[in-house]
């Protein structure tokens, strides 16, 4: 009760996160597709206080150091916080025609 739905949110992600890692090693089945949807878009402590930046940017360094190459885990987030994502695939959303990706499906005029 005492923190929001931004810490279970946060939570959740390194729950399902290490029983995907779990079920890659000793599941007989390996989910080998992990979507999360904004992990740290509503983290905010008691009080509205903004969780601090390195918690946020942990979790995110946590899920680049330890994926393997038959895992795909997709991040969908607002904002992510400033790492080195060279290793990563990463498609910016823009709602641009002529800037980045317009969205999920292709722009077509």
């Amino acid at each position: 009760e005492s923190y929001g739905k931004g810490y279970r949110a946060f939570l959740n992600t390194v729950m399902a996160f290490a029983i995907q890692q779990y079920l890659q090693e000793f599941g007989t089945y390996e989910p080998n597709l992990l979507i999360i949807d904004s992990p740290i878009l509503s983290l905010k402590e008691k009080g509205d206080e903004k969780a601090s930046d390195s918690m946020k940017s942990s979790l995110f360094q946590y899920m680049i150091d330890n994926v393997n190459q038959k895992q795909q885990v997709i991040i969908i987030e607002n904002e992510i916080p400033p790492l080195n994502y060279e290793k990563i695939n990463m498609i910016h959303f823009t709602k641009d025609v002529n800037d980045g990706r317009y969205g999920f499906l292709d722009y077509v005029e």
